[in-house]
């Protein structure tokens, strides 16, 4: 194994050159480090300039071009360290070395100046890869400055100098490395390895324009795309080994505003094509691949710009709704659907090669998308499928056709589409085995039955045959669903009971220990002739009564099975409980006027603390009359099949 002379090495390291210059016993040339390295190397690398002029002086035509044991050359780790001084000593001497024998041919040290700039390692890079990656900036435009006409090559990881700047974002080394270097006028052509993408390309088939737009989080990419563009709007046409375009990277990583960039480079008709352009694996649009990330401010700016992309679908028949769907992207849902119907119709009912639309998917993943189903709730309510003789019906169609009638006609969403099995999309929730029904599905089954959607003739023939296998599993089904609804609400309702019994208790307690006490000698209460007190004791009976008619209530769905009638009670005696909290604050003001009338202050801060409660829970008995928020398990009763 090799190593250096101590002294030697401390001398080097620390830039002592009067100490390396007494060290004539030692040949310099044959020192080396166990990394293979030379005095030179070693003077490089920490940035010791005199001992580096030393060494050039006495040593430079041996020791220039030696590598150590990873293939560098002194060049090579004074461009990563960022020791200008350091690089120009060394290119210069090489310089005036090969100047030395410009006039023997062939001399080996003519070439000094391209070897030595040009001398790859043992990952195939230059210095000039070295100082990019560490972002060297004067280095950077040194070398480049120096040999213009040599396009650096890809290293061992296919990375050129260009691709690592861009990748890193180093706006400042791109344009050193565009304006300095001689490059050939090339153009890039989609879909092959071409000499733009030899010049700046990377691995996987990407070029200096997809690493500009490889990371959502760094706003320098934005500069680097605007100087690789102006350089070669042709990095537009290049594909990476997927198929990919820098489109496709700018949708995945929600980069909206450099996709505006971008196409302000596409002047002419024959270039857009891009922005149409299928990857091989899925065969997505860049739209394709901004629905499937959830990305909205990309989809806007593509459709604003390309607005026919908008029904393109991907290699397996799927349209931007189908993955929309599939991967449960809400707001990309909320935003195709805001387009209105004439937008959203085809997409609605196209069938994928599996058969399926979006709106089957919707069903069989449990997507709920109440914008979908709003138009047909309505429908049912204001009597559109049937002649309601009711005065409120006659009302209610009277207002539908004053106010309804273009919004219905704008959103008629046609939930009897069939699938390739003839099978509609409440057809799927109700075949589905229930061992594997999800309660999403669940909703949306609900939801689909609330709005009228009618079932296809296939269900209804299965219901008509109750000893066939498909109607038992049906009729199993719906008793399951049935059973867990009424388990959902039972446990709202043991929450409900404690609060019910809490309330009967203190407004019971309340009615014999009342305020200001009893008279001992008739044993009636003190304040008995106040009119305050008499507001005490109306709003806490009330209150009592309450509670107790909610216990009642609770004890009669303990044997109802029905999750209709076992809803409406929950929700019913919410209310009861709610309307006793705020009877049982009315009585506490009461009483607490009653017994400070000497004190108006005090009984007025009571009273309006009271009211300020009253007016808060103003909402909550809002939220309480609609019903609250539905359960994800809210399912169909048997009756509704």
């Amino acid at each position: 194994m090799n190593y250096m002379n101590s002294v030697l090495y401390d001398a080097v390291t620390n830039d002592n050159h009067n100490e390396l210059a007494a060290m004539q016993a030692l040949n310099l040339e044959d020192q080396r480090t166990p990394t293979n390295s030379t005095v030179l190397h070693l003077a490089c690398q920490y940035g010791s300039i005199n001992c580096v002029h030393h060494i050039l002086n006495h040593h430079g035509a041996a020791l220039l071009l030696k590598t150590n044991s990873r293939g560098e050359t002194a060049l090579h780790l004074a461009a990563k360290q960022g020791q200008l001084n350091v690089v120009q000593a060394l290119v210069d001497r090489a310089t005036a070395l090969a100047q030395q024998h410009n006039n023997v041919p062939n001399h080996p040290a003519s070439m000094m100046v391209q070897n030595l700039m040009r001398t790859a390692d043992e990952d195939l890079e230059t210095a000039l890869h070295g100082a990019v990656r560490y972002n060297r900036i004067d280095v950077v435009r040194f070398l480049v400055e120096r040999d213009r006409s040599y396009l650096h090559p890809q290293n061992k990881y296919k990375e050129t100098p260009l691709y690592l700047a861009s990748i890193r974002y180093y706006p400042q080394i791109i344009a050193t490395i565009l304006d300095n270097c001689d490059w050939p006028n090339i153009s890039g052509i989609a879909g092959g390895k071409t000499d733009l993408y030899a010049m700046c390309g990377g691995p996987e088939g990407r070029t200096a324009l997809h690493a500009a737009v490889l990371d959502y989080r760094n706003p320098g990419g934005h500069e680097c795309v605007q100087l690789l563009l102006d350089w070669n709007i042709g990095l537009l046409k290049e594909v990476d080994d997927y198929g990919w375009t820098v489109f496709h990277y700018a949708a995945h990583n929600d980069l909206y505003t450099i996709i505006e960039l971008i196409v302000g480079f596409l002047i002419a008709d024959e270039d857009k094509y891009v922005a149409y352009h299928k990857d091989k694996m899925y065969g997505r649009t860049p739209l394709h691949i901004a629905a499937y990330t959830g990305n909205v401010g990309v989809m806007i700016t593509f459709v604003h710009h390309f607005p026919d992309c908008w029904e393109i679908t991907d290699g397996s028949g799927r349209n931007i709704l189908h993955i929309a769907v599939e991967e449960d992207r809400k707001e990309v849902i909320d935003y195709i659907l805001f387009r209105g119907f004439k937008a959203s119709n085809n997409l609605l009912t196209k069938r994928d090669n599996s058969g399926n639309t979006p709106l089957h998917l919707i069903t069989k993943l449990g997507i709920a998308v109440p914008r979908l189903m709003r138009i047909r709730v309505r429908d049912r309510i204001m009597g559109i499928r049937g002649i309601d003789p009711r005065p409120l019906g006659i009302l209610m169609r009277w207002l539908r056709s004053k106010l309804m009638d273009r919004r219905r006609a704008e959103w008629e969403v046609d939930w009897e589409v069939l699938d390739s099995n003839n099978y509609t999309p409440l057809d799927v929730l109700h075949l589905e085995e229930e061992k594997h029904t999800l309660a999403n599905q669940l909703l949306v089954r609900t939801s689909l039955i609330e709005a009228n959607v009618r079932k296809h003739w296939w269900l209804w023939r299965t219901l008509r045959e109750p000893n066939a296998e498909s109607g038992k599993r049906i009729v199993k089904h719906t008793e399951i669903t049935n059973n867990l609804e009424v388990e959902e609400h039972r446990k709202a309702m043991n929450t409900h009971m404690v609060v019910s019994a809490l309330i009967a208790t203190v407004a019971f307690s309340a009615l014999f220990n009342v305020p200001g006490g009893f008279d001992g000698s008739k044993g009636s209460p003190v304040l008995l002739r106040k009119t305050r007190f008499a507001f005490f004791i109306i709003f806490d009976a009330i209150a009592l009564m309450l509670s107790v008619a909610s216990l009642l209530r609770y004890f009669v769905t303990s044997s109802n099975k029905d999750a209709n009638q076992v809803k409406l009670i929950v929700q019913t005696t919410a209310t009861s409980n709610f309307l006793a909290i705020v009877t049982m604050m009315i009585a506490f003001v009461g009483g607490t006027s009653a017994m400070l009338a000497d004190n108006s202050i005090l009984a007025n801060v009571v009273g309006v603390l009271t009211l300020f409660f009253l007016i808060g829970a103003i909402p909550i008995s809002v939220y309480i009359g609609r019903g609250g928020v539905r359960s994800r398990t809210l399912l169909p009763t048997s009756n509704s099949v």
